[in-house]
This record gives C-alpha cells, structure tokens and sequence, in this order.
C-alpha cells in the first residue's frame, strides 16, 4: 500500500469524479484510476462502483475511506512535529474570541515550528464539530456549551464571558447616572447577527420584572460579529454578547458596557480536537490557548 494510493482515494471519495480528483493531486485521470485499481488489488476488495459516469464509492469504500482519511491526518500531524518540510494544520475558531487571540495563537506555534503552514477556518462550533470529526480540521477554539460536544471529540473550558449590553461611547443612553431602566432601552433598535448560532439570544433578561420589560423591540441584522460591532459602535443601535467579543472596542473607548439589572449569562470558550488525536502539535495548540486565557484573566 501506496500513501499516495491513500490520499487518491481520499480525493476521489470528497471530489466525487475522477477529473476532480485528478486535478486536485495533480496526476492523469489514467493515473489516478490505475492507482486505485492496485490499492484494491492489495486489499483484495473492490471500492467502487465503475460504469460508463465514472467510479462511485461503495459501502466498504465509505467504511475505509475513515481510516484513510485518519491515516493521513495523523501522518500529517506527525510531519509537523519531525519539523522537516512544509506541513499543514487547521485551526477552527469561532466567533466569540478575543480579537488578537489567532494572532498570538499564530505567532507562538510558528515560534515552535518555524516550517508550519497555518489555515484558520471561522465557523459555527456546530459545523467546527463536523469538520473536526471528518478531518478537516485540527482543533478548535469556539464558544460551545459542553453538553454539545460529540463523544467522538474531546473538549477543556478556557474561560466564561459574561454576556452584557454595549453602545457607543457617545450614545444617549450614557447619560443616565446609575442603573438604566428597561424602558430607556425601547426606543432603540437592537442588533441581531444573523451569524449566531440558533437559540443564541439578542436581547438579555431583565430582573424584578414578572414580564419582558423589553417588549417588541426592533432589530437590525448583521451578517456577521464584526458587522454587528461595527453597527454598535457607529450608531445609537444596542448590542447584546460576550465581552470576550468586544476586548478591541472597549480599550479603544468605542463602546461602553452599560448598568443595567439584567441576569447573568455566562458563555463557555472551549477548546476542542478529536479524542482520538494524538499529536505534541495540538498539545502546543492547547497550552497557548489555556496561556492566553489565564494571563488576560476574566472574560
């Protein structure tokens, strides 16, 4: 058996035909398909369906193509570490984080291995898990409840940020003098990222009220957290969310928190690689993270 053999099949189970999967490893079309043909010879087991469309991947072949795409990420992992050539690792992060924390992140690791390529992927945790499993990612660092994470991956808390409501420095709603009371709030929109997992909410939750003090507010949507901070900090628009996303904003006196009674809302940054993963490479990953978020204290 052939790693190039592996890394075919790999190609031609994600790309779907042999062209595609030609191209993306830079061999003939014959070439790929007689290289599939002599890894089936030595498994003593046919993998794909052939007809006059092309080669489809059969049950074993869905069944092996795991393996191999395992095979090969820890045969990628493992190059890394021999800090010989160029290899690659791909880190997931969500959107909740501090704004330098994939700048440090990138500067420690290419400290510790100098020929590392680096490709950071920004996702929802839910698609970051899919990807994580499937090998398309290494590990990531995402804002995700624990109970979320699959048994298949494995996960450490970094920090808790707490969630609380921002607005610009120059908003009217500075002027108040202690406490700010939920009506004050109506007559402003509130901005919503469409970007947000489900469930996610945009508004906090007052205490002392029996009902939504809130009501029916009126939102603008953002496509994304950067667009939503933008919006906040430029406009009389309201942003709920983790202070953990607005560290860059704060310091630079763009935004303030303002004091309002709302119930606390706490939201978890974990750390997160397959449990099956085993690799000195990620163990860096994880101790820069857990550095970063030690040293810049509560979030």
């Amino acid at each position: 058996m052939d790693i190039r053999q592996l890394k075919h099949l790999v190609a031609l189970v994600e790309l779907g035909t042999v062209n595609a999967a030609a191209e993306d490893q830079f061999i003939s079309q014959p070439g790929l398909s007689g290289s599939i043909k002599r890894l089936e010879a030595h498994l003593g087991v046919v993998l794909f369906k052939r007809d006059g469309r092309g080669m489809e991947a059969n049950a074993r072949c869905k069944d092996f193509y795991r393996h191999a795409k395992q095979i090969l990420e820890q045969l990628r992992l493992a190059e890394v570490e021999l800090e010989g050539g160029p290899s690659n690792l791909f880190i997931g992060l969500g959107e909740v984080r501090p704004v330098r924390f994939a700048t440090i992140l990138y500067e420690k690791l290419m400290q510790l291995y100098p020929n590392l390529s680096l490709t950071f992927v920004e996702e929802h945790f839910e698609t970051l898990f899919v990807q994580i499993e499937n090998g398309d990612v290494d590990v990531a660092f995402v804002a995700a409840p624990p109970d979320f994470i699959p048994s298949t991956l494995t996960g450490k808390l970094l920090a808790k940020s707490e969630s609380l409501v921002y607005c610009a420095a120059n908003h009217p709603l500075t002027q108040h003098r202690g406490p700010i009371p939920a009506a004050a709030l109506k007559e402003f929109p509130w901005v919503k990222n469409a970007a947000t997992p489900p469930g996610a909410p945009f508004i906090p939750r007052f205490t002392g009220y029996k009902k939504d003090p809130l009501g029916d507010v009126s939102f603008v949507t953002a496509a994304s957290q950067q667009l939503a901070k933008d919006l906040v900090a430029q406009s009389n628009v309201l942003g709920f969310g983790p202070r953990v996303c607005w560290d860059r904003e704060l310091a630079h006196n763009e935004v303030v928190e303002l004091d309002l009674s709302i119930k606390k809302l706490y939201i978890p940054i974990m750390e997160i690689r397959r449990r099956d993963a085993h690799s000195t490479v990620l163990d860096n990953a994880f101790a820069i993270a857990e550095d970063y978020y030690r040293n810049h204290g509560p979030t």
